[in-house]
């Protein structure tokens, strides 16, 4: 079978659906999309893996899975995971194990003459900021073209949520940051999280940390750290968020916090939160998972964009 015989096989298996499937521009709420595929609502087609001991089943059937590593990012964009299939499918369908609405299905790729003639997926991934985090399997399910699925392979990954944990939630004897203040938003506007230290350093995009002038190597462990500048630019892609972390308890104190509408990047408001997490403890006193503390919601207007030029809005302090 050709790969254009394939693509079409794909195409109807899809089409298959009727008005229960959805193509991807509709599927943005999905924890993942899978670039040049199509949606399907509903289950994964195909059986749950095997046991090891069961020999192989029937049916068209995934050969090979590789990733260049096991993690991922929430709103990581493009992750590749690549394979192949046996010579009787014609597409492979991928998903997330118990999240989300249904399942992408993409068209194989060229046969591999030096595997029998197996035939080749090539996946690009983008992951949700809303990705639940965490060690998740990614299930994926060679298709033939009557659009029945064999058994289905998995892949566990590593997801790192959108507030950096030191993957944590993967493996808790990873200590996570001491503590976490973040800053997200709606629209593709250019706000500056905007933090002053109980000694008067500014931390924002331009300064990105709290380490003031002198500090020594020793004093290095409790300086915060500003991840990114995001939406700086105005370049529309991207986080709309920023986290200031501290690997280790900050200074004692009280933080100013403010929120800057740097550039509007042409948008005529922008909704957006504060929330300050800082590290439980576990049951044997060590650090544990980040929990959510302080909060604050407000919006600014894109009148009220200024360059950086004055201080940003004054949403209160947060005590370390």
């Amino acid at each position: 079978m050709t790969a254009t015989a394939r693509s079409l096989l794909a195409i109807a298996i899809v089409g298959a659906a009727g008005c229960g499937s959805q193509t991807a521009p509709l599927a943005l709420g999905e924890p993942i999309r899978v670039q040049n595929a199509a949606f399907k609502a509903g289950d994964l087609p195909g059986t749950p893996p095997s046991p090891p001991d069961a020999g192989v089943a029937g049916g068209p059937r995934v050969t090979a899975i590789q990733t260049i590593s096991g993690i991922a990012f929430a709103g990581q964009v493009g992750k590749a995971i690549s394979g192949r299939t046996s010579p009787d499918a014609a597409a492979v369908g991928v998903r997330i194990a118990g999240a989300g609405t249904g399942y992408w299905v993409q068209p194989l790729g060229a046969a591999d003459l030096l595997n029998g003639g197996e035939l080749i997926f090539d996946l690009r991934i983008d992951f949700a900021e809303s990705v639940p985090p965490g060690n998740q399997k990614l299930e994926v399910v060679a298709i033939d073209a009557d659009g029945a699925g064999g058994e289905q392979s998995q892949v566990t990954l590593c997801v790192e949520g959108v507030i950096p944990d030191n993957f944590n939630v993967c493996a808790p004897n990873l200590p996570p940051p001491a503590a976490v203040v973040s800053l997200d938003w709606d629209t593709a506007a250019d706000l500056d999280l905007q933090v002053t230290t109980p000694d008067g350093k500014l931390v924002d995009g331009k300064h990105p940390t709290t380490a003031p002038t002198g500090t020594t190597p020793a004093q290095l462990a409790t300086v915060g750290v500003l991840d990114n500048d995001a939406q700086g630019g105005c370049r529309g892609v991207g986080p709309r968020r920023e986290n200031l972390i501290w690997q280790k308890a900050p200074p004692a104190g009280d933080y100013l916090i403010r929120v800057n509408l740097f550039d509007a990047c042409g948008a005529a408001s922008a909704r957006f939160n504060v929330t300050v997490y800082t590290a439980s403890v576990d049951a044997d006193g060590g650090a544990g998972p980040l929990v959510a503390g302080q909060r604050t919601t407000g919006f600014v207007l894109g009148t009220q964009a200024n360059g950086g030029a004055v201080p940003g809005l004054y949403l209160g302090s947060v005590a370390f």
